[in-house]
């Protein structure tokens, strides 16, 4: 997928909220309303990571409490049901490439990758509980529902 065409899908206790990124970059994700996208969860630590957008897709742990890690699904083309995955814990400063199949924990929220327009299929889709303090607009993933929004 071009690094034009991605967005960022956020699922935090069973809602999800969507935002179109930007196609090169660094925001920085975390519960500290300061963050590029804060998002208001006690598992996050203030500054949690560090995502960077270009032609790939990277993560930074940025010395978190709760931990960073990239779970990458195993691919077996003789049994793809497999549900095996490949789970990379970074460490404090760590920073690791996202591929299109991956997901990022951080704490208890889950980050996924998808080509932009595509519908959220988690349980909760069309809450919104964002803010991105950067470009063009600022959203602020806190508790609540609200419209689902994207800003791209």
């Amino acid at each position: 997928m071009s690094c034009s065409q991605r967005q960022l899908v956020v699922t935090r206790r069973g809602a999800v909220s969507v935002v179109r990124l930007p196609e090169a970059g660094a925001l920085v994700i975390g519960r500290e309303p300061g963050c590029d996208i804060h998002i208001d969860d006690s598992t996050l630590s203030r500054q949690h990571v560090r995502l960077y957008m270009g032609e790939t897709l990277s993560v930074e742990d940025l010395g978190s409490r709760n931990g960073t890690a990239v779970v990458i699904p195993d691919s077996d083309p003789d049994n793809p049901e497999t549900g095996a995955t490949h789970r990379l814990d970074l460490r404090e400063g760590e920073r690791r490439d996202v591929p299109d199949n991956a997901i990022v924990r951080i704490g208890g929220v889950v980050l996924t990758f998808e080509e932009a327009g595509a519908p959220a299929t988690e349980a909760g889709a069309g809450r919104s509980w964002f803010t991105i303090r950067r470009w063009p607009s600022s959203i602020s993933l806190l508790s609540g529902s609200h419209p689902r929004t994207s800003a791209c």
